[in-house]
């Protein structure tokens, strides 16, 4: 259980116990630490929607999404976001990636990810927004797994160390870190796999796109997939409810 614990110490505010340093079974967590993670605002989101009204339900609950994460996949969206808005060569997109200044390109890319999720979550009755959010942050670390596994890192900092971990794994992260997303999918919404699917399809050409910008991908350019490819699946989600007959009359 170390993996779990480093993996829920890392990608949140909460320490569950962790040692110093990133054990090697984290990379087989992720998706699971999304599950976790995302249990608190998916909750909040249907109290709240069925009680007030899904405005407050969507900004409550995504407010405790970035608390829990610890505002860090918000940062990695800040530094991508002038790095994408740069002119010129890779060199100096990668310049632009690892300075400290906060520009438009940064501040735009930031509204553009999270004015979607929000505005998209108001559109979920309060069961589905549960879903949404749960199945959405695990799709979002999935995404992690996918970049480690297919796109080459680069730098030095912790992205350059996930790939490290990701290559030393005996067995498949990409394979474990998918059961518990699909499991949880087909319990909560045999729809959202469909949604999934959509999601890592724009998260691949978004991964290839970003690869030949800056010749492969670091933590921040990682952190924003995995922004992207939540944003895409709650889209593909609420569209698939409301042109098909998966959802119940029960909920």
């Amino acid at each position: 259980m170390s993996g779990l614990r480093d993996a829920i110490s890392f990608f949140s505010i909460f320490p569950a116990g962790r040692k110093a340093g990133i054990g090697e079974s984290i990379v087989y967590y992720f998706t699971v630490s999304g599950l976790l993670i995302g249990v608190i605002p998916a909750l909040l989101f249907y109290f709240l929607s069925t009680r007030i009204n899904s405005i407050a339900a969507s900004a409550l609950s995504l407010s405790a999404l970035l608390l829990i994460s610890g505002f860090t996949h918000l940062d990695g969206v800040l530094d991508s976001g002038d790095a994408l808005m740069a002119r010129g060569t890779k060199e100096h997109r990668l310049e632009v990636l690892k300075d400290r200044y906060t520009g438009a390109g940064a501040v735009g890319t930031v509204l553009v990810i999270y004015l979607s999720y929000f505005s998209i979550l108001t559109g979920f009755t309060p069961y589905y927004g549960l879903v949404a959010v749960i199945v959405g942050e695990m799709t979002s670390k999935f995404s992690f797994a996918l970049s480690l596994g297919f796109f080459p890192t680069i730098g030095e900092g912790l992205g350059n160390k996930f790939s490290e971990i990701y290559r030393k794994a005996v067995a498949s992260p990409i394979l474990i870190n998918a059961i518990p997303l699909i499991f949880i999918s087909v319990l909560l919404a045999p729809a959202s796999l469909i949604g999934i699917v959509i999601s890592l399809l724009v998260y691949s050409f978004f991964g290839h796109r970003l690869k030949r910008m800056f010749g492969g991908l670091n933590g921040d350019l990682i952190a924003l997939l995995g922004e992207i490819s939540r944003v895409i699946f709650l889209i593909s989600f609420v569209l698939l409810l409301s042109v098909t007959s998966f959802r119940f009359s029960i909920f």
